[in-house]
């Protein structure tokens, strides 16, 4: 055995084997949830078979992202201790598992992944646009022989949830304004992505098509985290390049776009009228969307006042969000078994308050080094997860840990390029 490993840690194809796994899981990120773990098995299998321990014992040490995120599961696992739901505490660990063994391959293989980051972001990219492209086809094609409009919302996307598939195309648009416009003082600016995003119309051409799926795919979210995370990085580099009469026009045209969809889109519409009801005459027995969230994040601040220390465990959130719904009569929740939809919140209800300084930190820290350091394309990766975070509880499904544990770990690991 040890022969073996020999071997294949001497063997150069194996990094060109790990790298071509790696990519494959980018790829399908947006495509295909079912075929993300088998491929993360071959990756844990590849990082065992090339060994080099000591080395990337070192390079975990050397990363303060990895010891947050390994504390945040650490504590996910100290709440089993006093959870009542062991089976959901179990799953809810094997879910959030991407947040220990992400930052495990990605950071103490260090080298591999900063000579290769550009490469992971294009097979992202472009796994985005199949699934855009996809949905427009397969849309078209059914509106037409159907005469059903199939171009709203969850009719819309043929593979992810609408909130996460607009996370992922938002990302997506980050990353292609950011290496049409910034410039590496090296020879490595002549690489595949560069080149490929090198002409102003194929880039223009993918923003667009990616805008397009985010406002058919209708997540109140998604048009939201649009808007300010993309406004945030193109007006960035306005300012950067003194195009001030740009950023002017380009603000304006923020402001009134805005404005419009806030007034004519309709997925806005109820989130307008609860603004203008007084909270004491909302109806709990509402089935409306936004009323139904009101009222689940108002029963989850219970809980936190409740279990402000330790929280109420690993896994016990829904059952005991099931109670309060159940006193108070509200059906929808209850049928849905739904959850707080809001990650800050869940963290604090689950795991108290040093769950949620945890995670605070994990989300932070890395903010404020990469404001510190004028890094916007994390920047603009941090805005997207807390936008996402305040509406969604991100870290309960494949989609959202995945996205958020492999990223965060990637961006600190290439973050000096």
């Amino acid at each position: 055995m040890s022969l073996l490993n020999i071997n294949l840690a001497n063997c150069s194809s194996l990094n060109k084997i790990l790298l071509y796994v790696v990519l494959l899981i980018i790829f399908f990120l947006p495509l295909s949830e079912k075929i993300i773990p088998p491929l993360i098995v071959i990756w844990v299998l590849l990082w065992l078979f090339d060994g080099n321990v000591k080395e990337k014992i070192i390079s975990l040490i050397r990363s303060r992202i990895f010891f947050l995120l390994i504390f945040f599961y650490l504590l996910h696992v100290i709440g089993m201790i006093y959870t009542e739901n062991i089976s959901e505490g179990l799953f809810d660990l094997e879910v959030k598992f991407s947040l220990l063994l992400f930052p495990i391959l990605i950071l103490s293989d260090k080298e591999n992944f900063q000579k290769n980051h550009r490469i992971i972001f294009f097979a992202f990219v472009l796994g985005n646009i199949v699934a855009a492209l996809s949905c427009f086809i397969f849309n078209i094609y059914w509106s037409l022989r159907y005469n059903v409009d199939y171009f709203y919302y969850s009719n819309f996307t043929l593979f992810l949830h609408p909130s996460y598939a607009s996370m992922y195309a938002i990302f997506s648009i980050c990353i292609i304004i950011y290496f049409r416009f910034y410039k590496v003082k090296s020879e490595s600016y002549k690489n595949f992505l560069q080149k490929s995003f090198s002409k102003k119309w194929f880039s223009v051409i993918f923003i667009l098509v990616l805008l397009a799926y985010v406002f058919n795919l209708g997540s109140r979210t998604g048009i939201a985290a649009v808007i300010i995370v993309t406004g945030t990085i193109i007006s960035y580099y306005f300012i950067l390049y003194k195009r001030v009469i740009l950023f002017f026009v380009f603000a304006t045209v923020i402001f009134c776009g805005t404005i419009y969809t806030l007034n004519k889109f309709p997925r806005f519409a109820p989130v307008i009228e609860f603004l203008k009801t007084p909270l004491d005459s909302v109806n709990v027995s509402s089935r409306e969307n936004v009323v139904v969230r009101y009222f689940i994040i108002k029963e989850s601040l219970e809980l936190i006042r409740g279990n402000f220390l330790f929280g109420i465990g690993t896994g016990d959130i829904k059952q005991e969000l099931i109670k309060k719904y159940q006193e108070k009569k509200n059906t929808l929740a209850i049928e849905e078994n739904l959850n707080p939809h809001n990650q800050f919140i869940e963290t604090f209800a689950t795991l108290g308050i040093l769950g949620e300084v945890s995670l605070l930190m994990m989300i932070f820290i890395p903010f404020y080094s990469s404001t510190y350091g004028k890094n916007i394309f994390t920047i603009s990766f941090i805005l997207l997860i807390i936008i996402n975070f305040l509406f969604e509880s991100m870290l309960n499904t494949q989609a959202g840990v995945v996205f958020f544990a492999f990223f965060n770990s990637l961006l600190s690991n290439t973050k000096n390029n």
